[in-house]
């Protein structure tokens, strides 16, 4: 479900924004980029592009949104200058319901694979994600043991070898390829 010439982008973040508060998850930057990312290989995509970054997938396109959307008075960053808040989205209609329902249920299987809403546990997720993804697009098969070697090349011993097993086998269930 491509929501990239249907909507305004922003429409998919507000959504994905009031998705987070109900179920009481952090407006983080990490949260907001890591959820965005798993809903985009989901197939809840608003045309972002994510790209590797020093704490897992990053969107810059996401980034500018989300600025944009604090210039407008749309949003506002916290003082920690980590997280948001929803000032005035009236603008934006609601999702559809199908697509807001979507949201909620990966928000709560996204939650489930991080095991919580921690910057390392999303960190985590996030980069287990993005090394499954690649290993698919370039079309070699998704082990447990491939997903850690890839993850090793990019964080280094960052994270233990069984946290991130851990987190690829809550994954892996989930992924739209293997």
């Amino acid at each position: 479900m491509n929501l990239g010439g249907a909507m305004d982008p922003r429409e998919l973040v507000v959504g994905v924004l009031q998705a987070l508060q109900k179920r009481g998850a952090p407006l983080t930057k990490i949260m907001i980029h890591k959820f965005t990312y798993y809903l985009d290989v989901m197939g809840v995509r608003a045309g972002f592009h994510f790209e590797p970054y020093t704490y897992g997938p990053f969107s810059f396109d996401l980034a500018r949104t989300l600025n944009t959307m604090v210039f407008w008075d749309e949003l506002q960053l916290q003082e920690s200058k980590n997280a948001y808040e929803i000032q005035d989205v009236s603008k934006y209609p609601p999702l559809e319901d199908t697509i807001g329902t979507r949201i909620d249920e990966h928000l709560k299987t996204f939650h489930e694979i991080a095991g919580s809403f921690g910057f390392d546990d999303l960190e985590c997720a996030g980069t287990t994600l993005y090394c499954a993804e690649s290993l698919a697009s370039q079309g070699a098969s998704i082990t447990a043991r491939k997903v850690e070697k890839e993850f090793k090349a990019w964080k280094g011993e960052k994270y233990p070898t069984e946290k991130i097993r851990k987190t690829f086998e809550r994954l892996e269930p989930h992924l739209p390829f293997s």
